[in-house]
Protein backbone atom coordinates (compact mmCIF):
# COMPACT_ATOMS: atom_id res chain seq x y z
CA UNK A 1 0.00 0.00 0.00
CA UNK A 2 1.32 3.37 -0.81
CA UNK A 3 1.25 5.45 2.36
CA UNK A 4 1.80 9.59 2.09
CA UNK A 5 3.08 10.84 5.89
CA UNK A 6 2.60 14.17 6.65
CA UNK A 7 4.89 16.38 9.67
CA UNK A 8 2.45 19.04 9.82
CA UNK A 9 4.86 22.01 10.95
CA UNK A 10 3.88 26.22 12.22
CA UNK A 11 5.58 27.10 8.89
CA UNK A 12 7.21 23.92 6.97
CA UNK A 13 4.92 20.81 6.27
CA UNK A 14 7.11 17.89 5.15
CA UNK A 15 6.13 14.71 2.88
CA UNK A 16 7.28 11.53 2.29
CA UNK A 17 5.90 8.66 0.62
CA UNK A 18 6.83 4.71 0.92
CA UNK A 19 6.78 2.38 -1.99
CA UNK A 20 3.91 -0.01 -2.34
CA UNK A 21 6.08 -2.66 -0.45
CA UNK A 22 5.76 -0.66 2.79
CA UNK A 23 9.89 -0.97 2.89
CA UNK A 24 11.31 2.26 1.75
CA UNK A 25 9.73 5.98 2.65
CA UNK A 26 11.38 8.54 0.41
CA UNK A 27 10.94 12.60 1.07
CA UNK A 28 8.79 13.88 -1.79
CA UNK A 29 8.95 17.78 -0.98
CA UNK A 30 8.05 20.31 1.91
CA UNK A 31 5.15 22.40 1.72
CA UNK A 32 5.97 25.95 2.61
CA UNK A 33 2.43 27.29 4.03
CA UNK A 34 0.79 28.89 7.23
CA UNK A 35 -2.88 29.09 5.61
CA UNK A 36 -4.99 26.27 6.64
CA UNK A 37 -7.06 25.84 3.80
CA UNK A 38 -4.08 25.93 1.57
CA UNK A 39 -2.12 23.39 3.26
CA UNK A 40 -5.14 21.00 3.03
CA UNK A 41 -5.54 21.14 -0.54
CA UNK A 42 -1.77 21.23 -1.46
CA UNK A 43 -1.64 17.52 0.87
CA UNK A 44 -4.90 16.43 -0.64
CA UNK A 45 -3.12 17.04 -4.38
CA UNK A 46 0.24 15.29 -2.87
CA UNK A 47 -2.08 12.01 -2.05
CA UNK A 48 -3.58 12.14 -6.18
CA UNK A 49 -0.43 12.93 -7.24
CA UNK A 50 1.49 10.35 -5.34
CA UNK A 51 -1.44 7.93 -5.25
CA UNK A 52 -1.47 7.35 -1.83
CA UNK A 53 -3.99 5.08 -0.69
CA UNK A 54 -3.94 6.27 3.01
CA UNK A 55 -2.71 9.31 5.09
CA UNK A 56 -0.09 9.38 8.37
CA UNK A 57 -0.16 12.29 10.09
CA UNK A 58 2.74 12.68 12.49
CA UNK A 59 0.90 13.00 16.33
CA UNK A 60 3.42 14.31 18.47
CA UNK A 61 2.66 13.51 21.91
CA UNK A 62 4.54 14.62 25.34
CA UNK A 63 6.95 12.27 27.11
CA UNK A 64 4.40 11.71 29.62
CA UNK A 65 1.55 10.58 27.04
CA UNK A 66 -0.24 13.61 27.31
CA UNK A 67 -1.44 15.64 24.03
CA UNK A 68 0.60 18.93 23.76
CA UNK A 69 -1.02 22.08 20.91
CA UNK A 70 0.83 20.12 18.53
CA UNK A 71 -1.40 17.14 18.85
CA UNK A 72 -4.45 18.95 18.61
CA UNK A 73 -3.47 20.41 15.24
CA UNK A 74 -2.61 17.57 14.43
CA UNK A 75 -5.76 15.85 15.11
CA UNK A 76 -7.70 18.50 13.81
CA UNK A 77 -5.96 18.53 10.70
CA UNK A 78 -6.25 14.69 10.34
CA UNK A 79 -9.95 15.25 11.09
CA UNK A 80 -10.09 17.85 8.05
CA UNK A 81 -8.27 15.67 5.72
CA UNK A 82 -11.37 12.63 6.70
CA UNK A 83 -14.00 15.16 5.79
CA UNK A 84 -12.19 15.24 2.41
CA UNK A 85 -12.55 11.84 1.94
CA UNK A 86 -9.04 11.00 2.45
CA UNK A 87 -8.17 7.86 4.42
CA UNK A 88 -6.11 9.04 7.68
CA UNK A 89 -4.72 8.14 10.59
CA UNK A 90 -2.27 9.58 13.00
CA UNK A 91 0.97 7.84 14.77
CA UNK A 92 3.03 9.10 17.41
Amino acid sequence: MRILSVDLGDARTGLAVCDAGERLASPVGTLFQRDREKLLSQVAEAVREQRAELVVVGHPRNMDGSRGESARRAEEFAALLTERGLEVILWD
